[in-house]
């Protein structure tokens, strides 16, 4: 590990524990009432005591809701990406529909969902596929679109194949793109769970804060807010360690 990652590492790590501090003291110094913010330790025992009476369960089915919506929009998007680089026609006519598609709010599309196929688990899975496959697409199509013209002429004289040409070096080369859209993903996920959660379901994060809020349990809900934050960071961690060893040149994003 050299000295400059040494010392994001070391930055992140201050910062994350200023925010612990200030989280911790703040509703003290500033008297903030307790139905509005508790302090980090008392969010903290409370996700331990009610971790095993249904907060675990409720964060396994909130994480798989985003591995596996997250799995489908990386697909899809992959795919998609690839078609819409293979035919600019058919790139300018479905890239307005795309910027559409993103521009229906997650509590409107999330209850229409919930209506047609119930309260499991698949109408959460789609919406967050739905959120998090846009990053992906644009930003690999926009990698795929923008490989150098004289590397692609020297394949062609080499006789290389079209798929020769896509495999071997438009897809290596839009990687740190693909990367760099589902780090965004990764973003999104959590949101689009909870807020798919919200508008009907039978577990999960956002099933828990619907029956906590009206308890005003504020140290139950911080405490999936902060279980949120983590599963965000985590997931974060994963993408880049992926990208560490998939397109190692590239890790500076």
């Amino acid at each position: 590990m050299n000295i400059k990652k040494a010392l994001d590492y070391a930055y992140a790590a201050v910062m994350f524990i200023a925010i612990a501090l200030l989280w911790q003291f703040a509703p003290g110094w500033f008297h903030i009432p307790r139905f509005i913010i508790v302090p980090l330790s008392e969010v903290v025992t409370e996700i331990g005591m009610d971790w095993n009476d249904g907060l675990g369960w409720a964060t396994y089915v909130t994480f798989y809701e985003m591995i596996v919506g997250l799995l489908f929009a990386f697909i899809f998007g992959f795919l998609l990406a690839i078609v819409l680089s293979a035919s600019e026609t058919l790139r300018k006519a479905l890239y307005p529909v795309l910027i559409a598609s993103q521009s229906i709010p997650v509590m409107i599309i999330a209850p229409v969902f919930a209506i047609a196929l119930g309260y499991g688990l698949e109408p959460k899975i789609i919406v967050v596929a739905i959120s998090c496959f846009f990053p992906i697409t644009v930003n690999f199509l926009g990698g795929l679109t923008a490989v150098d013209a004289e590397q692609t002429n020297l394949m062609k004289t080499l006789y290389g194949s079209p798929f020769s040409i896509l495999t071997k070096l438009r897809i290596p080369s839009a990687l740190p793109e693909l990367f760099a859209g589902l780090k965004v993903s990764v973003a999104y996920a959590p949101v689009a769970a909870l807020f798919s959660e919200y508008t009907g379901s039978q577990g999960g994060l956002g099933y828990l804060m619907i029956q906590a809020i009206p308890q005003m349990n504020t140290a139950l809900v911080w405490g999936e807010v902060l279980i949120i934050a983590v599963l965000s960071i985590l997931f974060f961690a994963i993408v880049s360690l992926v990208q560490l060893f998939v397109c190692p040149w590239n890790t500076h994003r």
